[in-house]
């Protein structure tokens, strides 16, 4: 990177201006790095892009840029740098007036903050987001930010407020033909039941998000909507069709780089092989998940896998190996505040 910024000065003082193609080809070199899971390789590729904006004086591609930036930092749990990011896209577009891109921004800080268990935070962009897109009429926007708004209140434990938000996004989404705002709403409302112990209702929402998904070739939200089956079956006590969900969802994850997603059904086949007595089999996919969740910085669940082999350690009569888990899962909540 260093180098090409020494080439782009030099190519400066020779009088060669940059181009609106090149610029393109860097920002749609980044998303593609992004999506193949090349996140260094991405970020440089952003960084060019908006280095060219400002040399064109391109505010709107300036404002994009530290968006694109800000999601390739985020998928790779760079939380808080990718929050820097978001709030440098918001500034420009407040600046110049772009109100899209604001939206847009307020929508992703929402969401930054959100992963950052900053709920009050995430809750005040989600709810900036939604008033600018209902002023200006911007529909995918407006589902987006009670999709934000629904998941925010979930995690605040207001599973009502929740679904009345999930209920909107359905709304408009149908209303609209937004196939993919719809399967969304359809797995929230999925995990939202669950949460609320009306598994029967879950069951049918994640059914719901399993239809579209694979219709459509949503391979995110289908690998989720086996995660939902297998956690619903398993609180159903049908053991045998979680680990056949969670297997599903397992495959997808690891041909898709779903690494976050991966170690969820590790945790739920350990979870689940626990439940069925398989303390061996159980054993092994937490020490699976705990090799990802490591490797990623998923704090969360880094301590649900400690829990998970404290578990299993506890029922195979290994109580050094069951204080020294517990005790780790323990240390995680502390600095985390879990």
């Amino acid at each position: 990177m260093e180098h090409w910024i020494k080439s782009r000065i030099h190519q400066r003082r020779m009088g060669n201006t940059p181009t609106k193609h090149q610029l393109d080809e860097y920002l749609n070199a980044g998303r593609f790095y992004r999506e193949s899971h090349n996140f260094q390789q991405a970020v440089e590729n952003f960084q060019r892009a908006l280095i060219l904006a400002k040399e064109l004086e391109d505010g709107t591609t300036e404002s994009l840029g530290n968006i694109e930036l800000g999601h390739a930092y985020k998928r790779d749990n760079r939380i808080q740098t990718a929050t820097e990011y978001y709030e440098k896209a918001l500034e420009i577009a407040k600046e110049r007036e772009y109100k899209l891109l604001e939206t847009c921004a307020y929508l992703e800080l929402g969401e930054a903050y959100r992963l950052n268990n900053e709920i009050q935070k995430a809750m005040e962009h989600c709810e900036k987001a939604l008033e600018i897109a209902k002023e200006q009429g911007y529909k995918q926007q407006e589902t987006r930010a009670y999709l934000g708004l629904g998941e925010t209140y979930k995690l605040n434990n207001q599973i009502q407020k929740g679904m009345e938000c999930y209920e909107k996004t359905l709304e408009i989404a149908k209303e609209r033909g937004y196939k993919h705002a719809e399967t969304r709403a359809y797995l929230e409302l999925g995990e939202t039941y669950i949460l609320n112990n009306q598994i029967q209702k879950g069951l049918e929402y994640y059914e719901k998000t399993l239809e579209i998904s694979k219709e459509r070739g949503y391979k995110y939200e289908e690998t989720c909507a086996y995660l939902g089956l297998g956690e619903a079956y398993k609180l159903n006590n049908q053991i045998q069709k979680a680990m056949e969900y969670y297997e599903k969802a397992l495959e997808i994850a690891k041909e898709r780089g779903y690494k976050q997603e991966e170690t969820h059904a590790y945790l739920g086949l350990g979870e689940a092989y626990k439940l069925n007595n398989q303390i061996q089999k159980a054993t092994e996919c937490y020490e699976k998940a705990l090799e990802i969740a490591k490797g990623k910085g998923y704090k969360l669940e880094e301590t649900h896998t400690y829990l998970g082999l404290g578990d299993a350690y506890r029922l195979n009569n290994q109580i050094q190996k069951t204080m020294e888990y517990y005790g780790k899962s323990l240390g995680n909540c502390k600095r985390t505040r879990i």
